[in-house]
């Protein structure tokens, strides 16, 4: 089943037609929502000022996404059964924090515990650390420890809030780079832009990759924190030049973290095009597959998968195709060939198996889904795979049979779940199920026989 990432700009400016189709359709998708979303949501709630728009927020993103939360936690892509109401409750509302983070107010109130106020004795403690006073470029003048953590926590806040600093701070960074070397990052194609970089970073004496030259700057902690890294090599694209963003870096930072989240599916979806030309680069160097749409595409990109989804002749006709059949072999030998499904089919088998007992000369084919071939797999698939069987058996009584014989069974994990039907005159569909991991998972036979009477 695709599995699709929409940035929040294009949730956020969602147009009706496009919002009707997917809430009408959502049994062929999976739409993701992730942290990053809480990070763009939050950042519209100013102070304790009511916002109109913010539950009516939360609530298209719930209609949209339903449940199928993705968070990075604990240095692994993690997937959760969560709808973004209750995320919000549970963890969302603390992203203002971030902001925050780099205002001496979130410590004096974080630090007030009761009667206890580290918060002054915190103070007291770096005062008492005094040196001659220094002049840092960018940060400024200061004479003790609390003097240097308010004048670099003014100067984060700058950096990550106010465009102005963020652009003075790029300047910063390439004022030792030649115009030619500007422009040859600058132009060069998200597939090429890693290579020029590291090409510049081997010209200056830098015996290393942009990767590796960040690696070097995290902790051992940090070393395992593939978001962290992610974030670091997007960050530095649009610091080096590379379709740079005239925006806060909270923005840019976030843009990363979606595309971050993004290439653990099938599409993202952003109209942002210097998002999209760092991302197509982040994607090119770490070989991930992830398409990007723009919300003008969308619409057709669905209504095609959803066509796909019922076009089993392709498969079929591909695997068919370039036999090495044996011409000795022992009796009751099987033949076996095997095919990766782009699109799977009835939006859950991702692999086609073409059997031939080589002794009777009888053939099938079996449709499964193999774990391997996906980047991530919610609960709610296979739920969603059931309504799309419901649509294709159409008749009520068929259907009563399909949900007895084989729903209510695959969802106690009973393997012995099994359902017969016929596609068409003389194909025959058996659903079965096997184990997989500890669960049991629908699996699809499709035999060609002489037809019912």
């Amino acid at each position: 089943m695709k599995k699709i990432y929409l940035d929040w700009n294009i949730i956020n400016h969602i147009d009706e037609e496009l919002y009707k189709f997917i809430l009408e359709n959502q049994k062929h998708f999976v739409f993701v929502y992730s942290p990053a979303h809480f990070s763009d949501l939050m950042r519209s709630q100013k102070g304790n000022e009511y916002n109109e728009y913010f539950d009516k927020d939360v609530e298209k993103l719930g209609r949209i996404c339903e449940t199928h939360l993705m968070k990075y936690d604990g240095n692994k892509m993690n997937i959760y059964c969560c709808p973004p109401s209750e995320f919000l409750e549970k963890e969302g509302k603390d992203y203002p924090t971030i902001n925050k983070v780099f205002n001496m107010s979130f410590y004096r109130d974080s630090l007030s515990v009761g009667e206890n106020d580290l918060f002054g004795v915190l103070c007291d403690s770096l005062k008492a650390v005094e040196f001659e006073k220094i002049e840092l470029p960018l940060i400024g003048n200061f004479s003790n420890g609390l003097e240097f953590f308010q004048c670099l926590l003014g100067f984060l806040n700058d950096v990550f809030s106010d465009k102005k600093k963020a652009k003075e701070i790029k300047s910063k960074i390439t004022e030792d780079f030649s115009p030619q070397e500007i422009a040859l990052i600058n132009n060069s194609t998200p597939q090429m832009v890693m290579d020029a970089i590291n090409s510049f970073l081997l010209k200056n004496g830098i015996n290393k990759d942009l990767k590796n030259v960040i690696k070097k700057g995290l902790s051992d902690a940090q070393m395992s924190n593939d978001l962290l890294i992610f974030q670091s090599l997007y960050l530095s694209l649009d610091f080096l030049n590379f379709h740079s963003d005239k925006t806060r870096l909270w923005n840019i930072m976030t843009d990363a973290e979606h595309a971050y989240y993004g290439s653990y599916c099938d599409v993202l979806v952003t109209n942002d095009n210097k998002m999209k030309y760092k991302t197509q680069a982040m994607y090119s160097y770490y070989g991930i597959t992830t398409e990007i749409v723009c919300k003008q595409d969308l619409l057709d990109y669905l209504r095609n998968v959803i066509v796909a989804e019922t076009d089993i002749k392709e498969p079929l006709n591909t695997i068919l195709s370039d036999h090495h059949i044996p011409t000795e072999y022992n009796e009751d030998s099987v033949y076996c060939k095997w095919t990766r499904l782009d699109n799977p089919v009835w939006g859950y088998f991702n692999k086609l198996e073409y059997f031939l007992n080589l002794t009777t000369n009888q053939s099938w084919f079996t449709f499964s889904r193999e774990q391997e071939f996906e980047k991530c797999i919610f609960y709610t698939e296979t739920d969603k795979f059931f309504e799309i069987m419901k649509t294709i058996l159409c008749e009520s009584e068929i259907v009563e049979a399909f949900e007895i014989e084989y729903v209510e069974k695959i969802k106690v994990k009973d393997s012995s779940a099994l359902f017969n039907f016929y596609l068409s005159n003389k194909v025959h569909v058996l659903l079965a199920a096997k184990e997989d991991e500890k669960m049991i998972v629908p699996i699809m036979n499709l035999i060609f026989d002489g037809g019912r009477e």
